[in-house]
């Protein structure tokens, strides 16, 4: 077990390059403290991170959590003043937890001002109790969506405003799966930390949707977003061996690729769901958490996804069906309008904590 938690750790915090260099962190570029999920082979933290590193260049990020390089947990226990400011990354992180609290809260102590990147917001019951000190500091950026920021709101004073889902930052139409594309892949994902309710009949539905395009010869590709995506892979390769099991992707290049070559897409994942947005890929999206309804709502594609207890196989063919016809322009604005509106809010942080 000894072996096992240190070559985690050397893969996490040396190998995985998601901390900068050294020498960038003792130079003379700014740096932020940035808090989100990293290192659990999840596609989703690293694509918000990637997001996230692109609009705040050239200064750097610096993931500040358990697993950190000896020399980057040195400066940031005994110079957290090297930090300009707090980054709160994509994903639903404003709720039940609050990792490395410790830090945060000293660098919030220190007056810090927050950044807020698209995250998602939970419910005010659901809150950590330390966010509630957290963000007695001045707040900018903005979360993913209008639920969001009525959650937000609902419990800290001020205005906070919806910018899209992180990954909107990488935004590129010229990227997008060109219109009339002919394939007959069906690109599928299964993945969740916990069941959700009516998680068996949404399964049974995507079951028959499987079925039944393997029966007119179509070919189905399973991407899974987390390394336990995986197993529940396998599972359908017992009952389905035609399916292909893809890799995690590695960033948003090497998963728009699967989506660009896909008839449609069907899946669990949020950011499986934002994969197939960014690419134009039609989709239907099992919205078993409210930050599906949040991302879905903001670019005005909530016709295409829909809670669990109303997902059916009949629904998710309507959705293959009207999605070919579908036109992008409405969403694509969107996307172009977040995008913009992310990179102008970090370059005003960056400005306003200038040393």
């Amino acid at each position: 077990m000894p072996f096992r938690r240190a070559k985690n750790y050397i893969r996490i915090a040396y190998r995985l390059g998601i901390f900068p260099p050294f020498r960038q962190l003792l130079g003379g570029r700014k740096a932020y403290a940035y808090q989100g999920y990293l290192g659990d082979n999840n596609y989703g933290d690293e694509l918000v991170y990637q997001a996230t590193k692109e609009i705040f260049q050239p200064d750097i990020l610096v993931p500040i959590q358990r697993i950190m390089p000896l020399s980057h947990l040195l400066v940031s226990r005994l110079i957290p003043g090297r930090y300009a400011g707090i980054v709160i990354g994509g994903g639903t992180l404003i709720g039940p937890s609050f990792y490395e609290s410790s830090l945060f809260c000293r660098l919030a102590e220190q007056g810090k001002q927050i950044f807020l990147h698209g995250t998602g917001v939970y419910k005010t019951s659901f809150w950590n109790p330390d966010w509630l000190r957290f963000f007695r500091n001045p707040v900018s950026g903005g979360v993913r969506g209008s639920r969001s920021a009525a959650n937000f709101m609902a419990t800290v004073p001020g205005t906070v405003n919806p910018i899209g889902d992180a990954s909107f930052a990488l935004y590129d139409p010229a990227l997008a799966r060109p219109t009339g594309t002919i394939s007959n892949t069906l690109l599928i994902n299964c993945g969740t930390h916990k069941p959700y309710p009516n998680f068996l009949a949404c399964r049974a539905a995507m079951d028959s949707v499987i079925t039944d395009h393997l029966a007119r010869g179509g070919q189905v590709q399973f991407l899974p977003c987390h390394a336990i995506d995986i197993e529940i892979a396998r599972e359908l390769q017992q009952r389905f061996p035609a399916i292909q099991l893809l890799p995690v992707p590695r960033n948003l290049p090497e998963a728009l690729a699967h989506f660009r070559r896909a008839q449609f897409a069907l899946g669990e994942r949020l950011h499986f769901t934002a994969s197939a947005i960014l690419a134009h890929c039609p989709f239907f999206s099992i919205n078993y958490a409210d930050k599906h309804d949040d991302l879905l709502e903001s670019i005005g594609l909530e016709a295409f996804g829909a809670d669990p207890a109303a997902v059916t196989r009949k629904l998710i063919d309507q959705a293959r069906t009207s999605g070919e016809s579908f036109s992008w322009d409405q969403a694509s604005a969107a996307l172009l309008r977040f995008r913009q509106l992310q990179r102008q809010r970090a370059l005003a942080f960056r400005q306003a904590t200038a040393s």
